[in-house]
């Protein structure tokens, strides 16, 4: 199925439907983002670990992945990367995601959230499965990465500019295909949870809460 029929699904104009009486109520989306941030700050501190400044200076100093293709990158990033981990990994990431919100949603800011919730922005070097409850294995390779995100990248933008595509096919779709790259060695279902939030709230949404038995459902599917 298309993202155009997904988009004609009864569910959006459901949601859609939802969003539009919020919005009303709630006066304008900068109300409604400022009570979706501190519901998402509240609601992330239950599995995002605070990071104190000894830890950061230890782990968050350098990057081995963007710098070395471009070495103009690298004390800019650095310095975006801990002003924002000066707060915090719980309240760095969330709040890195709300600025995100008004301005283009790129690689490198993915990258970026990466190394601020897991401290490594690197793709991973190797393969990795998951491992369904009747033992079959999905494995998922490393060497192309780089191209599938790039490419990820490519579908999200032509998707996001056509208007019959609505944002929450987009971002269902978005956190799909994330997880079925899986760029890092650790952190993907965070980080794809977090940019499918990214992408609803870019378009006037609330949030999606996950709640830990949702997620593990889902790693049984």
């Amino acid at each position: 199925m298309t993202e155009e029929k997904l988009s004609e699904l009864s569910i959006v104009s459901e949601v859609d439907a939802l969003k539009a009486k919020v919005e009303e109520l709630g006066q304008g989306n900068s109300t409604l983002l400022k009570i979706a941030q501190e519901s998402f700050i509240i609601g992330s501190n239950s599995h995002l670990t605070s990071l104190n400044p000894e830890i950061r200076e230890e782990l968050g100093l350098q990057l081995d992945y963007l710098t070395q293709q471009d070495p103009r990158l690298k004390s800019s990033y650095i310095e975006k990367k801990n002003r924002y981990l000066s707060l915090g990994k719980s309240f760095a990431s969330i709040s890195f995601l709300f600025d995100l919100v008004d301005v283009e949603f790129t690689l490198l800011d993915l990258l970026l959230l990466q190394e601020i919730l897991m401290d490594n922005g690197d793709y991973r070097q190797s393969k990795v499965f998951i491992q369904h409850p009747d033992g079959s294995k999905i494995e998922f390779d490393y060497k192309t990465i780089g191209n599938e995100l790039n490419e990820l990248f490519y579908w999200y933008n032509k998707a996001s500019a056509n208007y019959k595509i609505s944002p929450l096919v987009i971002a269902v779709l978005f956190h799909y295909k994330m997880v079925s790259i899986h760029p890092f060695l650790d952190g993907n279902g965070r980080i794809s949870r977090l940019t499918l939030n990214l992408v609803l709230l870019k378009n006037g949404f609330f949030q999606s809460q996950f709640r830990m038995k949702n997620v593990k459902s889902t790693m049984n599917v």
